[in-house]
């Protein structure tokens, strides 16, 4: 059944990658085209951004604490959650996702040997009489240098400032941060990590979206900027960033792209 799910898993996201671009690769679709899709749809305020970041977001709970997940696909009746690995570190299930209209739904986890190194797990949930929205995925090579983003995720700690206006408690506890990308690695961090930007990810925004001005899907929240403990940077390989990348690094959040996923799984 694990089997089953992860491919439907896979199928789901690289469809869904590939409706957005050109199609000149089969081979390796997933890893992007040269065109600049972005470029062709205006920009979407920020309450349409806000509501479709929020229609496709879960809060994911578990026996310690909560963080966020983003529906990215569906099989029927089954629906996949793409959240961070960390937020179920030390923790037992049963997993609990609550969707933007409020209801709450037990959720699997599916396992893959293909990302035992990646920051990333997906979970399955079962809602067979409601609909809900799945992300819109952009690859990497349509992004850039400055581009402006917006991370999205259900706080920990919900600010007053940011929240006290809004109609429900989810609502209440939903951010949705604008930044811009400060780098776009030539290859992945240990756990995955590629993208670099300067929205600010507090806790339990992990595992929420990042999407570019059109709505759509670059990646997921992995790292908040200046984290607390001290984790030091290294690619996959072991070797260390220069110093100019390291010091960048430090002073961005950090996410794992869509197509890193894609790639991944395709191995």
């Amino acid at each position: 059944m694990t089997i089953i799910l992860l491919y439907w898993a896979f199928v789901t996201l690289q469809l869904n990658l590939n409706s957005v671009l050109s199609g000149e690769n089969k081979e390796h679709t997933f890893l992007g085209s040269s065109e600049n899709l972005t470029s062709h749809a205006a920009c979407l305020n920020f309450h349409e951004i806000r509501s479709t970041s929020f229609n496709i977001s879960v809060q994911v709970s578990t026996n310690l604490t909560i963080g966020s997940g983003t529906i990215t696909g569906r099989a029927e009746s089954t629906y996949f959650v793409l959240t961070s690995k960390h937020v179920l570190q030390g923790t037992t299930p049963p997993y609990t996702v609550q969707t933007s209209d409020g209801y709450r739904y037990s959720a699997d986890v599916i396992s893959n040997s293909n990302l035992e190194n990646m920051d990333v797990v997906f979970l399955v949930f079962a809602s067979p009489l409601i609909y809900y929205t799945f992300a819109e995925f952009i690859a990497a090579n349509n992004i850039g240098l400055g581009d402006k983003v917006y991370a999205a995720g259900f706080l920990l700690y919900p600010s007053r400032h940011e929240s006290s206006q809004l109609s429900s408690y989810l609502e209440n506890q939903f951010v949705v941060r604008e930044g811009n990308i400060s780098r776009v690695l030539d290859r992945p961090l240990e756990n995955g990590y590629r993208l670099a930007y300067t929205s600010s990810v507090d806790l339990g925004m992990s595992g929420g979206p990042i999407l570019n001005c059109n709505g759509q899907m670059v990646g997921i929240n992995s790292l908040r900027d200046d984290p607390i403990w001290e984790m030091p940077m290294r690619y996959e390989d072991g070797t260390l960033p220069d110093e100019q990348t390291q010091s960048l690094i430090g002073r961005s959040s950090l996410a794992i792209l869509v197509e890193e996923l894609m790639y991944a799984l395709s191995q």
